[in-house]
């Protein structure tokens, strides 16, 4: 999901940088400023899926050491690996994100 917004935000970033250039080009004003409107919206968009990303990665990170220590007090091997796998998840998560 926020891959899609953040491609969705790139997206618009590259149609506002298309309208700003043309705007310049032909000398419409109008046609620049929203271009310049448009950029500013993509990169908002990007910034918050990328925001989104790395709270959801430290969410997982969380859930995965909540079950890894549980699963080393209540002696459960395979709790306490499902736990460390949910770990490195939610750290490769929050560094994709970044």
């Amino acid at each position: 999901m926020a891959k899609n917004s953040r491609a969705r935000g790139r997206s618009k970033v590259i149609a506002g940088n298309v309208k700003q250039g043309f705007g310049k080009l032909i000398g419409d004003q109008q046609l620049e400023a929203e271009g310049v409107a448009e950029v500013a919206q993509g990169r908002a968009a990007e910034s918050a899926a990328k925001a989104s990303g790395q709270m959801i990665g430290a969410a997982q990170e969380l859930t995965g050491t909540i079950k890894h220590v549980m699963g080393d007090v209540i002696q459960s091997p395979g709790l306490s690996a499902e736990g460390q796998a949910e770990i490195d998840a939610g750290e490769r998560r929050q560094k994709a994100s970044g």
